[in-house]
C-alpha cells in the first residue's frame, strides 16, 4: 500500500515539474507567475553589464 502511494506521489511531482518547465507562458493557476525564461534573464544581465 505504501509503495502505491509512493508511486502516485512521484508521478504527481514529475507531472508538476514537466508542466512548469514545458510551458512558455503563464501557468494555469492564475497566479500571474511564468516559467523561467533563460534568454530573457541573459538579455537583462547583459544590458546591466553595459
Amino acid at each position: 500500500m505504501i509503495g502505491v502511494l509512493f508511486i502516485l506521489s512521484l508521478a504527481y511531482l514529475i507531472r508538476l515539474g514537466y508542466r512548469s518547465f514545458s510551458q512558455k507562458g503563464h501557468c494555469n493557476k492564475g497566479c500571474s507567475c511564468s516559467s523561467v525564461d533563460l534568454k530573457k534573464i541573459e538579455k537583462e544581465l547583459s544590458q546591466k553589464q553595459l
